[in-house]
């Protein structure tokens, strides 16, 4: 019932309480106790005899409502939020056979979140984008790294969008100007030989959680840090990703990774440059020339070029 009650306040500039309550089959009292219950929430609502309610303004922090909302390219996604969860990416992987297709899990606060190769992923209840999303791209298993890169591509476009600054540092992660980690993206499947029945696609952002342990300090970053030190809205954050997001994942199953090849290109560290990999052979090093069509890294090592599929990037000084 809130949900329908803000879609009818975002919907006209003043609406009564007998207008709502006809709407929904409630009384007025049980609208003004909705009313009540939204106010909690962060919404200043304005009220006046004859007039009925107003709404003056909404919340900053994380709302499904407000995300759904600011959607512009869909509204497919399923979103559920959470004040403190374990991972969202635990979430989704045990429901994956149950949930539809584009369900969302969101979350304030994860007590065990996981970036790449199992790494702690620090995720406080201070102001970070910690959400995670359940696809099922009609994609063999040896290509799902395409969804990856593709989410990679995904999160920079919502951020440059936003009017910050940011690149992509192989294979998906996010780093400010100065480098410092401002995204991880962590992408978990369950598939066979011959197809995936679900991936589930693992975002952290720190948004405005600036206040990082001693051992973050030098590595992490946020947007707020980037945005001169103001706030942003986490759920206008959240519905850029998802929008860009849709529209990718539209591109890669139509077959049209090309197109998003050439975007992480535009968007990527480190091309024609120097850099080493260190991964499951050792570390190579060589120049970085870009993507292949299966979405390997291209590397250059006395002059041919070689394949690297997963590793550790370090940029040369």
């Amino acid at each position: 019932m809130n949900e329908k009650i803000l879609q009818m306040l975002y919907e006209n500039d003043w609406i009564s309480g007998e207008s709502i309550s006809r709407a929904l089959g409630v009384t007025r009292a049980a609208v003004a106790k909705r009313i009540g219950i939204l106010r909690e929430q962060g919404y200043v609502i304005d009220a006046l005899p004859k007039r009925g309610y107003h709404l003056s303004s909404a919340p900053s922090g994380l709302s499904g409502f407000e995300i759904v909302r600011q959607l512009k390219y869909d509204k497919r996604w399923r979103i559920e939020t959470f004040d403190e969860i374990d991972s969202t990416n635990a979430y989704l992987r045990r429901r994956g056979d149950e949930l539809p297709e584009y369900s969302v899990a969101i979350a304030r606060r994860q007590t065990a979140g996981r970036g790449r190769l199992e790494r702690e992923w620090y995720s406080p209840a201070s102001g970070g984008l910690w959400m995670s999303l359940l696809l099922r791209p009609s994609l063999l298993p040896d290509r799902a790294q395409l969804l990856t890169l593709t989410s990679a591509v995904s999160v920079a476009e919502a951020i440059r969008g936003l009017g910050l600054d940011c690149y992509i540092k192989w294979p998906n992660d996010i780093l400010s100007p100065a480098h410092k980690k401002l995204v991880g993206i962590r992408c978990e499947m369950r598939a066979d030989m011959e197809a995936v029945y679900w991936l589930v696609v693992g975002i952290g952002v720190n948004v405005n959680n600036q206040d990082f342990p001693p051992e973050l300090q030098n590595v992490a970053a946020c947007l707020r840090q980037l945005n001169g030190g103001k706030a942003l809205d986490i759920s206008a954050v959240a519905a850029a990703v998802l929008d860009r997001i849709s529209e990718n994942y539209d591109l890669l199953c139509a077959d049209s990774f090309s197109l998003i090849r050439d975007k992480w290109i535009n968007m990527a560290l480190a091309i024609n440059e120097e850099a080493s990999i260190t991964g499951l052979q050792g570390k190579e090093t060589g120049i970085v020339r870009g993507l292949d069509d299966e979405g390997y890294l291209l590397l250059e090592q006395n002059g041919r070029l070689n394949r690297v599929l997963a590793g550790d990037m370090v940029i040369a000084d």
